[in-house]
């Protein structure tokens, strides 16, 4: 969806100082996080309005800052948005563990697995939202 990483990656791991495979599995990562964002993908699902990609490229650079320093901000709306990506880290978990068998089975748990996982998705989104339209407010 996003092409070749590894270029990216070498160069974030030079910037970061990070070690190669580090760097690639950061900037794994970080292009996960964005995939919500990019209406391109169906992963975008519902929001409430549209990303620009003036918008979604400082969300990009947001990510990468964010993890060049080694996953600190000051930015109360950034930590937000990593919480909230947590979320969806961790329902996305727990639908691979139970597809892979590991969590047990029950015939209502998928269904509310997904709805799970939407609604973290939706909330993760909204916070990108409130992040983006703040950056908007500070720059007018």
């Amino acid at each position: 969806m996003f092409g070749d990483v590894r270029p990216l990656a070498r160069q974030y791991g030079q910037l970061a100082g990070k070690d190669p495979d580090v760097a690639r599995a950061e900037m794994l990562r970080i292009v996960k996080q964005l995939l919500p964002l990019d209406a391109r993908t169906r992963r975008a699902g519902e929001r409430p309005r549209p990303v620009t990609r003036a918008e979604f490229e400082l969300a990009a650079d947001a990510l990468v800052r964010f993890y060049v320093s080694g996953r600190r901000s000051d930015d109360a709306l950034l930590g937000e948005i990593e919480a909230a990506y947590a979320e969806v880290d961790a329902a996305s978990e727990a639908m691979l563990d139970r597809m892979r068998g590991e969590a047990g089975s029950a015939s209502a748990q998928p269904k509310q697995d997904r709805e799970r996982h939407v609604a973290a998705n939706r909330r993760y989104v909204e916070a990108w939202l409130r992040w983006l339209d703040h950056q908007a407010d500070q720059s007018s």
